[in-house]
């Protein structure tokens, strides 16, 4: 009897412990998918300021400015993303678009700002420079 009992206790010492492991590794995924969306989050509400901060400079290229936005050093936008928000930009009057035809190559799109879309930009930089400043105090306290 007493092997038995050793044996009840051992599996359920076992069994506590791969509980504890699940609720462990179920509170980890649960941060990780809270970070995660937190972060795509921040990615969507930044998109249009990202899009609209990379022409400041002038027009790109449709393919340059999706790269710029798109690429490893970039803020982490898709494709998917960008193309049809350029399209909403359009469409809301903040950018212009224009083709170029080449001989020897594809047509390109350009995209630059409108006279709305450099006042949008400018607002939207000055919102935030206070709001990284305001947060950056609350971050670092």
């Amino acid at each position: 009897m007493r092997r038995a009992g050793l044996c009840v206790n051992v599996a359920i010492t076992w069994n506590c412990q791969l509980d504890t492991d699940r609720q462990g590794a179920l509170e980890t995924a649960r941060l990780t998918m809270n970070l995660d969306s937190w972060k795509s989050q921040m990615r969507k509400g930044a998109a249009e300021f990202a899009v609209l901060s990379a022409l400041r400079d002038g027009e790109l290229y449709g393919v340059e400015l999706v790269a710029r936005l798109t690429g490893a050093d970039s803020v982490g936008l898709s494709e998917g993303t960008v193309y049809p928000l350029l399209r909403r930009l359009q469409s809301d009057g903040r950018l212009q678009a224009r083709w170029e035809v080449n001989d020897n190559a594809p047509p390109r799109k350009y995209y630059s700002l409108t006279k709305a879309g450099r006042e949008a930009v400018d607002g939207m930089a000055g919102f935030w420079s206070e709001f990284q400043t305001q947060l950056n105090l609350i971050v670092r306290a």
